[in-house]
């Protein structure tokens, strides 16, 4: 018997690397797609939260509560505001390259819990990847999402 060395010839080995190639080819841009579409996901859901604990607070306090953009720039975070000028939450500028643009710089829940009517857009610069998501709240102060989004 002869002792044969086994192991991979050099064509499966190319046929091999082509097909890793060619999974890795579509699987990088769906995988980038995924990442900001989360990201604008999650983006939307602490807008939302932060809109649901300023309402929350102006019923609990019976009195106004305040969102206020930071810089007059929603993007830049977002702070919630008593009616005694103490901040109760203080939200970061949201991350990546998304924008949030809106109505108004500042939303004030009545202590019934409602609010002025408003919309706001959460967009991607590059929507193709991920679409936006429209944030709109009803007078009666409750917000929801709208997806895809308006942006351009």
């Amino acid at each position: 018997m002869k002792n044969r060395i086994s192991g991979f010839t050099l064509i499966e080995l190319m046929v091999t690397v082509a097909v890793l190639a060619i999974l890795v080819t579509v699987a990088i841009p769906n995988y980038q797609a995924f990442v900001v579409n989360s990201r604008m996901t999650a983006q939307a859901n602490d807008f939302l939260a932060s809109l649901s604990l300023a309402r929350s607070e102006a019923v609990k306090r019976n009195a106004p509560v305040s969102m206020n953009a930071v810089d007059g720039d929603w993007a830049s975070g977002w702070e919630i505001v008593d009616a005694g000028g103490n901040v109760l939450r203080v939200h970061p500028a949201l991350e990546g390259e998304s924008s949030l643009d809106g109505d108004a710089t500042t939303i004030t829940f009545q202590s019934n819990g409602q609010a002025g009517a408003t919309t706001f857009n959460l967009c991607n610069p590059d929507t193709s990847i991920a679409p936006g998501r429209d944030i709109a709240i009803e007078v009666s102060g409750r917000a929801s999402v709208a997806k895809p989004g308006t942006c351009s």
